[in-house]
Protein backbone atom coordinates (compact mmCIF):
# COMPACT_ATOMS: atom_id res chain seq x y z
CA UNK A 1 0.00 0.00 0.00
CA UNK A 2 1.42 3.35 -1.15
CA UNK A 3 2.09 5.73 2.00
CA UNK A 4 1.41 9.79 1.64
CA UNK A 5 3.65 11.56 -0.51
CA UNK A 6 4.66 13.71 2.14
CA UNK A 7 4.03 12.95 5.51
CA UNK A 8 5.36 15.71 6.70
CA UNK A 9 2.87 17.77 4.43
CA UNK A 10 0.10 16.13 6.06
CA UNK A 11 1.32 15.92 9.65
CA UNK A 12 1.71 19.98 9.07
CA UNK A 13 -2.36 19.71 7.29
CA UNK A 14 -3.78 18.50 10.20
CA UNK A 15 -1.44 20.38 12.76
CA UNK A 16 -3.35 23.24 12.19
CA UNK A 17 -6.50 21.10 13.41
CA UNK A 18 -7.21 22.05 17.45
CA UNK A 19 -7.50 18.94 19.71
CA UNK A 20 -5.36 15.56 19.60
CA UNK A 21 -7.74 13.46 18.37
CA UNK A 22 -6.57 14.86 15.10
CA UNK A 23 -4.08 12.49 15.14
CA UNK A 24 -5.68 9.68 15.96
CA UNK A 25 -8.13 10.07 13.11
CA UNK A 26 -5.26 10.46 10.85
CA UNK A 27 -4.00 7.26 12.57
CA UNK A 28 -7.15 5.42 12.54
CA UNK A 29 -8.25 6.24 9.27
CA UNK A 30 -6.17 7.59 6.82
CA UNK A 31 -5.23 4.58 5.01
CA UNK A 32 -8.11 3.14 4.25
CA UNK A 33 -9.99 6.80 3.26
CA UNK A 34 -7.18 6.62 1.25
CA UNK A 35 -7.70 3.67 -0.32
CA UNK A 36 -11.34 4.32 -1.23
CA UNK A 37 -10.18 8.15 -2.78
CA UNK A 38 -7.66 6.21 -4.70
CA UNK A 39 -10.03 3.38 -6.47
CA UNK A 40 -12.75 5.94 -7.36
CA UNK A 41 -10.05 8.51 -8.52
CA UNK A 42 -7.51 7.12 -9.70
CA UNK A 43 -4.99 9.81 -8.95
CA UNK A 44 -2.25 9.73 -5.82
CA UNK A 45 -2.23 13.55 -5.67
CA UNK A 46 -6.09 13.68 -5.74
CA UNK A 47 -6.40 10.73 -3.16
CA UNK A 48 -4.25 12.47 -0.52
CA UNK A 49 -6.04 16.01 -1.02
CA UNK A 50 -9.24 14.52 -0.24
CA UNK A 51 -8.34 12.24 2.51
CA UNK A 52 -6.65 15.46 4.30
CA UNK A 53 -9.92 17.52 3.49
CA UNK A 54 -12.73 15.06 5.38
CA UNK A 55 -10.16 14.48 8.05
CA UNK A 56 -9.54 18.31 9.21
CA UNK A 57 -13.05 18.56 7.94
CA UNK A 58 -14.06 15.82 10.63
CA UNK A 59 -11.88 16.76 13.38
CA UNK A 60 -13.43 20.60 13.08
CA UNK A 61 -16.89 18.72 12.99
CA UNK A 62 -16.16 16.55 15.80
CA UNK A 63 -14.71 19.31 17.68
CA UNK A 64 -17.36 21.62 17.43
CA UNK A 65 -20.49 19.33 17.53
CA UNK A 66 -18.86 16.45 20.02
CA UNK A 67 -19.85 14.20 17.52
CA UNK A 68 -19.20 10.81 18.46
CA UNK A 69 -16.31 8.94 17.68
CA UNK A 70 -17.88 5.72 16.98
CA UNK A 71 -19.66 7.31 13.62
CA UNK A 72 -16.66 8.76 12.58
CA UNK A 73 -15.65 6.05 10.47
CA UNK A 74 -18.65 6.01 8.47
CA UNK A 75 -19.26 9.58 8.64
CA UNK A 76 -15.57 9.79 7.19
CA UNK A 77 -15.95 7.14 4.40
CA UNK A 78 -19.15 8.78 3.18
CA UNK A 79 -17.79 12.40 3.09
CA UNK A 80 -15.03 10.81 0.96
CA UNK A 81 -17.38 9.40 -1.55
CA UNK A 82 -18.72 12.81 -2.06
CA UNK A 83 -15.81 14.73 -1.99
CA UNK A 84 -14.52 12.11 -4.42
CA UNK A 85 -17.27 12.51 -6.88
CA UNK A 86 -17.11 16.63 -6.62
CA UNK A 87 -13.21 15.87 -7.07
CA UNK A 88 -14.46 13.65 -10.20
CA UNK A 89 -16.36 16.94 -12.57
CA UNK A 90 -19.89 16.09 -12.03
CA UNK A 91 -21.84 14.88 -8.85
CA UNK A 92 -23.05 11.68 -8.29
CA UNK A 93 -25.55 10.37 -10.27
CA UNK A 94 -28.55 8.78 -8.52
CA UNK A 95 -31.10 6.76 -9.11
CA UNK A 96 -29.85 4.27 -11.54
CA UNK A 97 -29.14 6.98 -14.52
CA UNK A 98 -26.34 6.82 -16.54
CA UNK A 99 -22.97 7.52 -15.82
CA UNK A 100 -20.65 8.98 -18.31
CA UNK A 101 -16.90 6.59 -17.84
CA UNK A 102 -13.94 7.88 -15.92
CA UNK A 103 -11.75 10.59 -17.47
CA UNK A 104 -8.66 9.91 -19.52
CA UNK A 105 -5.80 8.42 -17.18
CA UNK A 106 -7.72 6.66 -14.68
CA UNK A 107 -7.48 3.11 -14.09
CA UNK A 108 -9.05 0.55 -16.82
CA UNK A 109 -9.53 4.23 -19.36
CA UNK A 110 -10.18 2.29 -22.81
CA UNK A 111 -11.35 -0.84 -21.10
CA UNK A 112 -14.82 -1.73 -22.08
CA UNK A 113 -15.16 -3.34 -18.79
CA UNK A 114 -13.57 0.30 -17.36
CA UNK A 115 -16.05 1.00 -14.35
CA UNK A 116 -17.74 4.36 -13.83
CA UNK A 117 -16.57 7.04 -11.41
CA UNK A 118 -19.98 5.88 -9.41
CA UNK A 119 -18.91 2.04 -9.79
CA UNK A 120 -15.70 2.86 -8.43
CA UNK A 121 -16.90 5.47 -5.83
CA UNK A 122 -19.83 2.79 -4.70
CA UNK A 123 -17.31 -0.03 -4.57
CA UNK A 124 -15.09 2.09 -2.73
CA UNK A 125 -17.25 3.07 -0.14
CA UNK A 126 -18.44 -0.79 0.68
CA UNK A 127 -14.95 -2.23 0.30
CA UNK A 128 -12.81 0.27 1.93
CA UNK A 129 -15.56 3.01 3.75
CA UNK A 130 -16.68 -0.43 5.67
CA UNK A 131 -20.28 -0.09 4.78
CA UNK A 132 -22.95 -2.83 3.57
CA UNK A 133 -24.62 -2.50 0.35
CA UNK A 134 -27.67 -1.87 2.32
CA UNK A 135 -26.00 0.96 4.23
CA UNK A 136 -24.46 2.21 1.76
CA UNK A 137 -27.18 2.68 -0.74
CA UNK A 138 -29.20 4.15 2.39
CA UNK A 139 -26.31 7.11 2.45
CA UNK A 140 -26.44 7.60 -1.46
CA UNK A 141 -30.39 7.99 -1.88
CA UNK A 142 -30.78 5.03 -4.31
CA UNK A 143 -32.80 1.59 -3.67
CA UNK A 144 -30.77 -1.50 -2.50
CA UNK A 145 -31.32 -3.76 -5.36
CA UNK A 146 -30.16 -0.87 -7.57
CA UNK A 147 -26.31 -0.05 -5.68
CA UNK A 148 -26.38 -4.39 -5.08
CA UNK A 149 -26.58 -4.62 -9.12
CA UNK A 150 -23.93 -1.82 -9.58
CA UNK A 151 -21.75 -3.49 -7.19
CA UNK A 152 -22.10 -7.02 -8.93
CA UNK A 153 -21.53 -5.09 -12.29
CA UNK A 154 -18.19 -3.71 -10.79
CA UNK A 155 -17.43 -6.92 -9.38
CA UNK A 156 -17.89 -8.62 -12.07
CA UNK A 157 -15.90 -6.84 -14.54
CA UNK A 158 -13.32 -6.07 -12.19
CA UNK A 159 -12.40 -9.03 -10.15
CA UNK A 160 -8.76 -8.56 -9.31
CA UNK A 161 -9.58 -5.07 -7.20
CA UNK A 162 -7.24 -5.83 -4.19
CA UNK A 163 -9.03 -4.83 -0.57
CA UNK A 164 -5.83 -4.47 1.26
Amino acid sequence: MRRFASKNRAHSALAATPGEETGSVFGSHAAGLYQQALLTLGDEGLAEQVVMSVIVDECIRSGAAGASARGAARRLAVSTYWRCQELAGRPAQRSGTAVRRAPAGTPGQGDPGALSVQERGALGLVLFGGLGYAEASCELAMPARDLAAILHAALHRRPHVVTS
